[in-house]
């Protein structure tokens, strides 16, 4: 399972979820994504990803923290859940949380797109968790 949150510290509630839903029977990944160009941007990959390591486990969270620097955030989620994958494994549920701000419409349509691709797709808006072949724009208003 691949589960995208903004910030893990202030989305452990999907993190949990997350690992919660792969009853440790699979892999879960925690992937913040980090939004410019990897050149200009001042982020430490290896030292973020060790620090949601140890969130995770100090939380008891069964799962390996990731993190990937993306030009545009809708975009590297559909990128990021094709490419994912450990050791020849590659994901096949994806739960995502909704943005905080944003163009919600457009959000939508590009998850529309992510669900298309994925066996199983969630999406957790203000506690309601919808399925991915579920979700139309008209269910974000």
């Amino acid at each position: 399972m691949l589960v995208f949150v903004s910030n893990v510290e202030k989305r452990l509630d999907l993190s949990r979820f997350g690992a919660w839903f792969a009853e440790n029977r699979g892999v879960v990944s925690i992937c913040e994504l980090y939004q410019g160009d990897i050149l200009e941007l001042n982020v430490d990959v290896v030292a973020r990803e060790q620090q949601i390591n140890a969130v995770l486990k100090s939380h008891g969270i069964v799962a390996f923290g990731d993190v990937n620097i993306v030009q545009d955030l809708e975009r590297g989620v559909l990128a990021v859940a094709q490419s994912n994958g450990i050791a020849g494994m590659a994901s096949n549920t994806v739960l995502v949380g909704w943005p905080d701000d944003g163009d919600e419409e457009n959000y939508a349509e590009r998850l529309a797109e992510l669900a298309a691709g994925f066996q199983n797709c969630f999406f957790v808006h203000n506690g309601s968790l919808f399925l991915g072949d579920l979700v139309t724009p008209e269910q974000v208003e």
